[in-house]
């Protein structure tokens, strides 16, 4: 009888070991859908965010680039007159306008800029991403993981500030 309990608690012991390793499994799995989900908000975040701001320079250079003469529409420097009968959009329709088609633009550059970044980091050894980097160097160190940088303190000659002679 007591052989039988020992194969039954074994039996029990293993499927919680198994089920405790699908659940760390299945744990670090939503981590890493979790983090992959923060790192693309906050990439919209910035490409959207670049975009308001090329907005917001367009909208205050605006009255600058739009003259306010009635009956005639100008961009700096280029003179439109229409010839058959169109009523000319208001000034702040045009400023309007041309603060969100900036706006895109900018978003454009952004999303080309990160998509790049994102095509650098998957094909390091590529071509393509070493003219990349060629041309745009990073200013930024490589990562160094902390166990190596652990080994580099530990192998370091202990910095003695006495002078000999």
């Amino acid at each position: 009888m007591q052989h039988g309990t020992n194969l039954i608690d074994t039996a029990i012991a293993s499927i919680r070991g198994i089920v405790e390793i699908e659940q760390a499994e299945s744990d670090r799995l939503w981590q890493e859908q979790e983090k992959e989900r923060d790192r693309n908000l906050q990439t919209t975040v910035a490409i959207v965010g670049v975009g308001i701001g090329f907005a917001g320079v367009a909208a205050s250079a605006s009255p600058y680039l739009i003259k306010q003469e009635p009956g005639n529409l100008t961009f700096i420097p280029v003179h439109f007159k229409p010839s058959f009968g169109i009523n000319l959009p208001h000034n702040v329709t045009l400023s309007v306008l041309f603060s969100l088609s900036t706006g895109l633009v900018g978003v454009t550059i952004a999303a080309i800029i990160r998509y790049i970044q994102r095509y650098i980091q998957k094909h390091e050894n590529s071509a393509i991403a070493g003219i990349i980097k060629f041309i745009f160097p990073s200013s930024q160190s490589p990562e160094v993981p902390i166990s190596q940088q652990q080994k580099k303190r530990d192998r370091a000659p202990a910095n003695n500030n006495k002078t000999q002679p």
